[in-house]
């Protein structure tokens, strides 16, 4: 039976469709251009949050400024045809969060990729990443995407642990880039 009622959460989820699940509740759209700012402000102010007690204060200042987060950035990569990226809604209906997924993968051993997930902080806890992450694990899978890996910075430790709660395992690790001649390291994830 609960096997049941998640496979109709994921068929609505996957439609489009709103229902009432309960505190969980959201449904997933298509992002769309007007979307742009919305993303590169949550995407920043989330990066300050979660990134905060491990990486450099200057570098989490200058996030706004940068070009991969900001709403040029955003406005490019909604609509490409090779990933998907959706707007998390609660159960009121307010944008709460943003995910994307890609039919390209730069991890090994996987064939998509989860390049975004983030909530707005008073959307945590209550079950919508994990029905995120079922949302986006099942639109890879519909995008012939059976491998899917993403990356969570090194020092993030609640979200290596929220994965890893969801069957993630990790399988590498990388520099992310370079901030000030420091090596920021990423660790790469695949679900299984």
């Amino acid at each position: 039976m609960s096997q049941d009622l998640g496979v109709l959460r994921l068929w609505l989820a996957m439609a489009g469709t709103y229902a009432d699940w309960g505190e969980a509740s959201m449904r997933f759209r298509p992002a769309s251009i007007d979307d742009a700012p919305f993303i590169s402000r949550l995407v920043v102010a989330a990066w300050r949050d979660a990134y905060g007690g491990f990486l450099p204060a200057s570098q989490l200042a200058s996030l706004a400024e940068n070009p991969h987060h900001d709403r040029g950035s955003w406005e490019g990569r909604i609509g490409e045809p090779a990933a998907v990226t959706s707007i998390l809604s609660d159960e009121l209906g307010k944008d709460v969060g943003v995910l994307r997924v890609t039919d390209a993968s730069s991890i090994p051993r996987t064939d998509g990729e989860l390049t975004t997930l983030y909530l707005l902080p008073q959307a945590r806890g209550r079950g919508l990443g994990s029905e995120a992450v079922t949302f986006a694990r099942a639109e890879a899978s519909r995008r012939g995407r059976r491998r899917l890996g993403f990356c969570v910075l090194e020092g993030n430790e609640r979200g290596q642990r929220f994965y890893e709660r969801l069957g993630a395992r990790p399988i590498g690790e990388r520099i992310a880039f370079r901030w000030e001649d420091r090596p920021i390291l990423e660790l790469l994830y695949r679900f299984y």
